[in-house]
């Protein structure tokens, strides 16, 4: 890490708010559009932004009693603050869904995926959970390889409109009554 990049230690982790609504829409489209503005159109990613990431979705998800959304922030930063967030759902008493874990493009390899993923396992561990599970694109390696080198096993296919497509996701999961791995020195 040079001197002029930021260090994970300026990071601090926190459950989001309602308030939150509108820095996470625009942070979650940003990075959304930075993974996958390639791999569509234009139409279709402002289509799917709309129908994901507009504020009052994102209240929606914050407000849901079911979920918990730990946003990652920068305490150094002026202005929007957020680097990274995980949303995960409590679906039933002994399985929760992670949606997403997105971080911000200058922060990734960096370890904060890592702390956001331990972050989740923490809290699914106080609801009891015995299953963390998610889906994920089944182009977009760079995650796969993040769930599976933490411990995630594909455990089935699912599909899903993407405009005018029919593409495949994975479905992964992992136990989590059982002992993993520690991952020592390495990054995601």
């Amino acid at each position: 890490m040079s001197a002029s990049e930021p260090s994970l230690s300026a990071i601090g982790l926190r459950t989001a708010t309602v308030g939150d609504a509108d820095a996470l829409s625009r942070f979650a489209a940003r990075v959304f559009v930075q993974t996958f503005a390639a791999t569509a159109s234009a139409a279709d990613i402002e289509a799917y932004l709309l129908e994901c990431y507009s504020p009052a979705i994102q209240a929606g998800e914050i407000g849901d009693s079911r979920a918990v959304l730990f946003l990652a922030e920068d305490r150094t930063a002026s202005g929007d603050s957020i680097v990274g967030y995980a949303h995960l759902v409590d679906e039933e008493a002994s399985s929760i869904e992670l949606k997403r874990i997105y971080v911000d493009a200058v922060w990734q390899g960096r370890g904060l995926a890592r702390r956001l993923l331990e972050q989740v396992m923490k809290e699914a561990g106080i609801r009891g959970a015995r299953r963390l599970w998610l889906s994920v694109w089944h182009r977009n390696d760079r995650a796969i390889a993040f769930y599976t080198k933490n411990g995630f096993r594909i455990s089935g296919e699912m599909q899903f409109d993407w405009g005018d497509d029919v593409e495949v996701g994975y479905l992964m999961e992992i136990g989590l009554d059982t002992p993993r791995k520690p991952v020592i020195g390495s990054r995601p």
